[in-house]
């Protein structure tokens, strides 16, 4: 999250990007930051949805993972029973 609020246009070192979050959020007594509209205004939001999609995106693939493991125990199921139904006919 830190590298993602640093990293654009306007060039802010780390420690300054990470000076503005804590100064910004309350965690520490202190000026705020003349970069705090640039990290919160710009960046921050930008990585808290990267985040919130990343973490969408892995809820749906394990969805999909056991949604498609069932479909294949139901599958050799069928098959089987397909399988039983055409030996006995």
């Amino acid at each position: 999250m830190l590298i993602s609020t640093v990293y654009g246009t306007t060039s802010i070192p780390a420690t300054d990007g990470f000076r503005a979050v804590v100064l910004g959020t309350g965690l520490a007594d202190g000026d705020i930051s003349p970069l705090h509209p640039i990290v919160f205004d710009l960046r921050m939001p930008r990585a808290l949805l990267a985040a919130v999609i990343g973490a969408v995106l892995g809820l749906v693939a394990e969805v999909e993972r056991h949604w498609t493991d069932q479909d294949e125990r139901l599958l050799r199921w069928v098959w089987g029973a397909l399988v039983i139904q055409a030996w006995s006919a």
